[in-house]
């Protein structure tokens, strides 16, 4: 049977599976300037719910979905899937196996356990994957405190670093995982940072690690001087550079989706410094040889 294909209206639409996904700022950032500039090119997924009648689960295209929502769209153009809800949860995994973290995982795991009753042998075989895996799944759930998962799906926190940093932890002490999460979520921490951070942490003493969560960056840059006491820092010419390097690399990963006007200012911009760039290679001359 083809998808039937609807126009819904948001009040519609159940958005209890929202929490099995993260949140990815950047790429919700693209996907809101390609939807104001081109509007909705890709439906989401639904599947139609019994009660009360007129109602339809997402199964697929949250980020679509919420963007649209930021646009002022009254309808969404959805594609119902003739499933059952555990059918569909399942396809949609499939498709989406290689771009799923570890905790995407585990929170589908543990749903379709809870929510459809399903054994580890059940699950096993419907996921095609080893009942191993699908221990190592849930058990990642139990012993993840909720507020650290919570960060990690509002895309506070990096998965990845997540997974590294605070899996450990949490396991052996999860409160303290939980209030370690709480201190970092604002911070925007690297994964080496928060790796780093997460050590400063363990070894300190009960009467230091208040004063370190007050001001994690602030823990960070300490340690990092007490690290390199006698280096000398660079000729003021090299620091410049590199501070412009990296001033270049943050401007790039925080640009905004921009309006056509905007694009033609910062083309104009861009154009000034790209001059500049060649002007200061120039000055610093053709590599001498051997």
């Amino acid at each position: 049977m083809e998808p039937a294909r609807l126009d819904l209206e948001p009040h519609q639409l159940d958005l209890c599976y929202e929490r099995l996904r993260v949140r990815r700022e950047e790429a919700e950032q693209r996907l809101l300037g390609s939807l104001a500039a081109w509007g909705q090119q890709v439906p989401i997924v639904v599947v139609a719910v019994a009660e009360p009648p007129g109602r339809y689960r997402v199964i697929d295209g949250f980020q679509r979905l919420r963007a649209l929502i930021r646009l002022g769209h009254d309808t969404v153009w959805a594609t119902s899937w003739q499933l059952s809800e555990l059918d569909a949860l399942l396809l949609s995994r499939g498709q989406r196996t290689g771009s799923q973290t570890a905790l995407e995982q585990a929170w589908l795991v543990a749903e379709l356990s809870e929510r459809f009753h399903l054994t580890g042998e059940e699950l096993s075989k419907r996921l095609a994957r080893s009942a191993s895996w699908v221990s190592r799944r849930l058990a990642l759930v139990r012993c993840l405190p909720e507020p650290v998962q919570e960060q990690v799906r509002s895309g506070h926190l990096a998965a990845h670093a997540a997974m590294r940093h605070l899996v450990p932890l949490a396991r052996a002490k999860p409160a303290e995982c939980a209030e370690l999460t709480a201190a970092v979520a604002s911070q925007r921490l690297t994964s080496r940072e928060l790796g780093e951070f997460v050590h400063l942490f363990r070894r300190a003493s009960r009467l230091d690690r208040p004063r370190l969560l007050a001001d994690p960056r602030l823990a960070l840059r300490a340690r990092q001087s007490l690290r390199r006491p006698q280096e000398e820092p660079g000729p003021l010419w090299l620091r410049e550079l590199e501070a412009l390097g990296t001033t270049l690399e943050r401007l790039r990963q925080s640009l905004p989706a921009l309006s056509a006007g905007q694009r033609r200012q910062a083309d104009g911009a861009l154009a000034q410094a790209r001059q500049a760039l060649i002007a200061l290679e120039q000055a610093l001359g053709p590599e001498p040889s051997c």
